[in-house]
Order: structure tokens, then C-alpha cells, then sequence
């Protein structure tokens, strides 16, 4: 039996010299079109910690830090920076006091080059080449100065909106979701930045929905709830029961539904030698009712595997559904065939985000609703509605538009479109990458139900 010695973070060498309050925000309200976004919140950010800011989707830590960063005017309450009361924050005001956040979806300019986006975060530098390298370099980001953003992966963006706050040498540096399109190996590197911004006296706000990350990286916690702070206090007080309960308000007892058992039958779908230039002679047998996980690093083919079996890249090997030859040219010869896709990136590539829940839902399956040559309204709606109560979507109607949803309804109305279409094969990349606790074991529960 090994007895472990009590973890110490900086919240506990501190208690000797109480840290510089840098971030003070208090009784903060703010509402929106139909909904309180947030009621009375206060919160407190102290140099040299990292504090983790915790809740579902919807719970307003989003809407809380686009007030500390200026992008959102609060209607009532006050904020200090550095102990200096401001009034109407803007995010330049914000950028001159050293405020910087690294966005749940970046926001880099995706028409310009790395370069140009570097350069906007040059704040009393000039941005040489060799200053812009360096920056590169603090987070392992190996792209060319002139590459432009469209042309990045989602992980390569995030890296570079990291690097951009970093270069502000940050007194309050705000991290929402940093790693969510992020594998394994680039986890750290958000984590090592976090920890030197923090040695350096800034305060480090950490917003995730992974309580693993958040018990690696955090000294304290504040958990929030339905726009409202439902408690907190420092990481190593509060066990990981007691977290959620806060967050969802109820406790979880398990995470996975439980899975199915009996007799593996045939006919379900069967690959032969499935190759592309991303990956290599890949067989793999699925029985009906199945769901099988791939598992690796970002950057091993899974994605792209999947992608090859949506249309969406080229491949060559055989590929069968219930013993029929599919051939997956194109996304529209994979819908055709029963094929439903859910991209790991549900703003870039699942959603339309300008456009309402129906309108979403629907897009793969729009011939279902056609009535003498014109798409059927009240049928569309009824469809909608129906997979709106059977996911438990949370939206005021299906006339919504999909930015005003949480993360984890929107991937339930991605879910819903792929119901819609009547699929006898579901590819999901990253289903529940970026939604809380509380959505994941939703959507958790859904997919085994499709699966029967």
C-alpha cells in the first residue's frame, strides 16, 4: 500500500502573500432576446492562479469572460482590471490592459495569411519574421509564415489564436475550451503555456468540460449554472462528484449506457483493403447494432477514414452495407446508399449556422418532404419536432436558429439531420467534442439507441 503525498498548487504557496486581485467582476447581469444569460454573477481572478470556470452549455461562462474581454457590454454590474474600475469595456480597451482569450472557435481571420493574423496581436513589437517565428515556436506550431487560414486544420487555428494571446505577454489570460479540437499530444502544449502565464503572475481562467484536464491544471474552481455561480472553491477540496453534481444539478451515475449483449449477426457492413493517401489496407468487419470506436492520435487516418466511407475523399477497396457493393464517390452517392456523416467540426462543416433547427435538420433529407413539386412546410416541421422530443433538443421551436443553441444541441440537431435521413450506417467523428457532462451522456445514450 503506497500513501500519496497531498498534491500542493500555487493556491497553497500563496496563502503566506495574498496574490494581486487582476480580474474583479461583480454583480453581473445580462440578458438577451428571450433568456437571462447571466444573474448577479461576481467573480474573483487572482494573479499566479489558474481557476477553472465550469458548467453545461448554456451555463453562461462564455457569455461571462466575452464581458471580461470586451466583446459583450453587460447590462449592469461593474469589472475591474488591475484594480482600475472601467466603464465600457471594448475588446482594444481590453487588448491595452493585457487581456487576452483564446476562443471555444477561433477568431482568426481565416482570409489572411499566419503572418497578418500574428501581426494583429503585436502589441509595443514590431512583428519581424523572427518575432513571429519565435512565437511559432512556443507552441510547436510548424506552418509557414505566409500559409493562409482557410487553408489549417481546426487544431493548427487553435494553436495560433494560443499563440496570438500569448504574444500579448497576457495579465489575464482567458482559455475557452482550448482542447477541444485538440489530440492528446497537443494537449500539453496548451498546458505548459497556461502554467507560464501563470509563473508569471497573469491570472489563467480555464474553461472545460474535461474534469481530468481541470485536475491537472487548476488551482481553484467556479462552477456555474443556469447563469448563476452555484459554488466552487480550490480544486483539491471538491472531488469529482461533488463537481458535477454543481454543474447539472443532479448526480450522474453512469456516463455510457450499458452495452448490448446476444447473438452478432451478419450483414452489417464489411470493408476490403480500403486505402487513401491518409491510411493504408484497412479491413474491418461491423455487425448490425454495433458501434466501433478508432482510437489514435489526430493526424493516424481516422478522420479521413471516415471522410473515405462519407464521399468526401477518394479511396479504393471494396466496401459493402447488409451485402450490397456501395460506391461512396461522392457524400451524395454515400446518402443514397444509407450513409450519414457527422464531421468533428460542427460550426465549420455540420452546421449552417445562419440558419434555423428545421432547416438544418432537414438538408439531407429534403426529397422526403416534397408534395407535387414543393417542399412541405407542415411536414417538415412535424419531422422536426418529432426528433426534437425523441433527442431532447432544447430549443424554443424548430424556427430557432442553431447559433442560439448550446453546444450540445446543436450536435444533437447534426444527430437529428442524420436521423432524418433514414441511415443504415452512422459515421461520427468527435460526436461529443466541445458539449458538457450532461450532453455527452445524452448523446451517449442516443447513439446506442440508434444502434437497437
Amino acid at each position: 500500500m503506497i500513501a500519496r503525498r497531498p498534491r500542493h498548487t500555487r493556491a497553497d504557496a500563496m496563502t503566506e502573500h495574498e496574490p494581486q486581485t487582476l480580474l474583479q467582476l461583480t454583480d453581473i447581469w445580462k440578458s438577451f432576446p428571450g433568456v437571462t444569460a447571466l444573474k448577479g454573477v461576481s467573480l474573483a481572478l487572482r494573479g499566479g492562479e489558474i481557476h477553472a470556470l465550469l458548467g453545461e452549455n448554456g451555463a453562461g461562462k462564455s457569455t461571462l469572460m466575452a464581458v471580461a474581454a470586451g466583446t459583450i457590454h453587460p447590462d449592469s454590474g461593474t469589472l475591474e482590471i488591475g484594480g482600475e474600475q472601467l466603464g465600457r469595456l471594448s475588446p482594444a480597451i481590453a487588448q491595452r490592459h493585457r487581456v487576452a482569450i483564446v476562443h471555444q472557435h477561433p477568431a482568426v481571420v481565416p482570409d489572411l495569411t499566419v503572418a497578418e493574423n500574428l501581426a494583429l496581436a503585436a502589441v509595443d513589437v514590431r512583428p519581424t519574421q523572427a518575432w513571429m517565428r519565435e512565437q511559432l515556436e512556443r507552441v510547436e506550431l510548424q506552418v509557414a509564415l505566409g500559409a493562409r487560414l482557410e487553408d489549417l486544420t481546426v487544431a493548427e487555428r487553435q494553436l495560433l489564436e494560443l499563440t496570438k494571446a500569448m504574444a500579448l505577454a497576457p495579465r489575464v489570460l482567458i482559455l475557452d475550451e482550448p482542447t477541444a479540437p485538440l489530440g492528446a499530444d497537443r494537449v500539453d502544449i496548451v498546458f505548459a503555456q497556461a502554467r507560464a502565464a501563470a509563473s508569471a503572475g497573469a491570472a489563467v481562467v480555464y474553461i472545460s468540460h474535461r474534469l481530468a484536464e481541470v485536475r491537472q491544471i487548476a488551482d481553484h474552481v467556479t462552477v456555474m449554472r443556469d447563469g448563476s455561480v452555484r459554488g466552487g472553491g480550490t480544486i483539491n477540496a471538491l472531488s469529482d462528484e461533488e463537481i458535477l453534481r454543481l454543474i447539472i444539478g443532479r448526480s450522474v451515475e453512469a456516463t455510457f449506457p450499458d452495452k448490448r449483449s446476444g447473438h452478432r449477426a451478419a450483414g452489417g457492413l464489411s470493408i476490403s483493403g480500403l486505402s487513401n493517401h491518409a491510411f493504408q489496407t484497412v479491413d474491418l468487419e461491423v455487425a448490425p447494432g454495433e458501434i466501433v470506436g478508432l482510437a489514435g492520435i489526430a493526424g493516424n487516418g481516422q478522420s479521413e477514414f471516415l471522410r473515405a466511407l462519407a464521399g468526401l475523399e477518394p479511396g479504393t477497396g471494396e466496401v459493402t452495407l447488409g451485402g450490397e457493393t456501395l460506391k461512396l464517390s461522392t457524400p451524395a452517392a454515400a446518402r443514397h446508399a444509407g450513409v450519414a456523416y457527422l464531421p468533428a467540426d460542427r460550426h465549420g462543416e455540420g452546421l449552417l449556422m445562419t440558419l434555423s433547427v428545421r432547416e438544418n435538420a432537414t438538408l439531407s433529407s429534403l426529397p422526403r418532404f416534397v408534395s407535387r413539386g414543393l417542399i412541405s412546410r407542415r411536414a417538415e416541421t412535424r419531422a422536426v419536432e418529432r426528433e426534437c422530443e425523441e433527442l431532447q433538443i432544447r430549443a424554443p421551436s424548430p424556427e430557432t436558429n442553431v447559433d442560439a443553441l448550446s453546444g450540445g444541441n446543436q450536435q444533437k440537431v447534426v444527430l437529428a439531420r442524420a436521423m432524418l435521413s433514414e441511415p443504415r450506417l452512422i459515421l461520427a467523428d468527435e460526436p461529443t467534442q466541445g458539449v458538457d457532462v450532461g450532453a455527452r451522456v445524452e448523446i451517449y445514450r442516443i447513439l446506442r439507441e440508434i444502434a437497437g
